[in-house]
């Protein structure tokens, strides 16, 4: 029941927000991590005392500037921002030696039941592979 409260609070917090910046995304991260706490006290709590523990989430989006720690939010949206860039870069490298791996395949370089995959330098030549 803990946890159902909490989403359903996060969520009507994140609709008052609105569209979700990562200065948004470590606010939210921190109240989640407040309503934890609180609920680990208060095992038996409901949204009521939710409301008026840490007030209505129109009431904390309405005050979101005011209240919050601008540089510790933005130190922590600069993390996330962080998060999905080598994501995205992890993803587009996982993409290419995929497409490797299909070209080698398909062209013979390499047999089917081989299981690894190689890295080409066009300057260098150099092949690396694991296999």
């Amino acid at each position: 029941m803990k946890n159902n409260v909490k989403k359903q609070y996060i969520k009507e917090l994140s609709r008052e927000l609105g569209k979700k910046t990562d200065i948004k995304r470590a606010f939210i991260a921190d109240i989640d991590a407040e309503i934890q706490d609180f609920l680990d006290a208060n095992n038996d709590a409901d949204i009521l005392e939710l409301y008026k523990e840490f007030g209505t989430p129109s009431d904390i989006a309405g005050q979101f500037i005011g209240k919050a720690d601008l540089f510790k939010l933005k130190k922590k949206a600069r993390k996330y921002l962080f998060i999905r860039i080598v994501a995205f870069v992890f993803a587009i490298v996982a993409l290419i030696l995929v497409a490797d791996i299909l070209h080698d395949i398909k062209v013979g370089k390499r047999k089917c039941n081989t299981i690894g995959f190689s890295l080409t330098c066009r300057c260098a030549t150099a092949t690396i592979c694991i296999i």
